[in-house]
């Protein structure tokens, strides 16, 4: 990837979720009930009472286990079947070349949908998480991807010839371009090499509709 010239998109996990400092309730597998009153030594075998129900329920890691099995597969990202190393694709017609667009799922950046011109016009939509393609013509090319913030190197150049396959990844930043009271989308499009391209694509889904 050339120096300079895209986002680098960053991977983040979802952040764990905080109980209030409040009802922070220290974990222990026995209760040491000397010097306390009856009624507390009672409450604990009980059960009823905090530190009590901690040491007797068997449940909480069961529970907690599903809850963050729960929590990861809401940041995996919508389904994505069929994976478009799975999908048989058309030939190229001769005489042409083909354009791959593709783009990580990132909630945490933006789920904006983008256009993406060639030479100054719209030719597709740049849809998260997802590989469209487009063959064109031989020729020279201006790639864009639209976008509210600027960047730098946010136009590339390209010529293609007859048969020529080119990866581009549109990469998004939420933080490039904002301030304290305002934030916006910023995209830019990434070239990256066939062979890095395959690995990127692989699990992503393939969108052959294109729609806004």
């Amino acid at each position: 990837m050339p120096a300079g010239s895209s986002v680098v998109p960053q991977s983040r996990s979802c952040p764990p979720a905080l109980a209030p400092r409040n009802a922070i309730v220290p974990w222990t597998s026995s209760v040491d009930l000397a010097g306390t009153s009856d009624a507390a030594r009672s409450a604990a075998n009980r059960g009823t009472g905090a530190i009590g129900f901690m040491a007797r329920s068997k449940s909480p890691p069961r529970t907690i286990a599903v809850f963050i099995l729960a929590l990861l597969s809401a940041c995996w990202g919508p389904p994505r079947e069929p994976s478009f190393a799975s999908v048989a694709l058309p030939p190229l017609p001769a005489e042409m070349a083909r354009i791959y667009f593709y783009r990580f799922y990132q909630p945490y950046e933006s789920l904006a949908r983008p256009w993406i011109y060639l030479n100054r016009r719209e030719a597709l939509i740049s849809i998260p998480g997802a590989v469209s393609m487009l063959d064109v013509a031989p020729g020279a090319y201006e790639i864009y991807v639209y976008s509210q913030g600027d960047y730098p190197g946010q136009f590339k150049h390209v010529v293609l010839r007859s048969g020529d396959a080119l990866y581009v990844r549109v990469d998004a930043s939420k933080s490039w371009w904002s301030g304290l009271r305002y934030q916006r989308d910023t995209f830019v499009a990434t070239l990256v090499a066939p062979e890095r391209a395959h690995i990127e694509t692989a699990n992503l889904r393939y969108e052959s509709s294109n729609e806004p």
